[in-house]
């Protein structure tokens, strides 16, 4: 199962997906799924479906980046 949304953190919103159930595929992701762990992929700011800025001027630190993943609760 495949869950995918828009979650807000930190002042911007990160697309995430979850997975619960393995596809079979041999990544980690579904090795990690098939315990008993639940498995969280986001996109970074700037990238893929979450938050985006002036590339030239981002308006963001490692820090925010850090805290970004510290304080997701998809």
């Amino acid at each position: 199962m495949e869950d995918e949304r828009l979650v807000p953190v930190n002042g911007v919103k990160l697309c995430v997906q979850t997975f619960g159930e393995p596809t079979g595929s041999g990544e980690v992701r579904e090795w990690l799924a098939r315990t008993p762990r639940r498995v969280v992929r986001y996109d970074l700011r700037d990238t893929g479906q979450s938050t985006t800025g002036d590339p030239d001027n981002p308006g963001y630190t490692l820090r925010d980046l850090v805290t970004d993943a510290a304080e997701l609760r998809p």
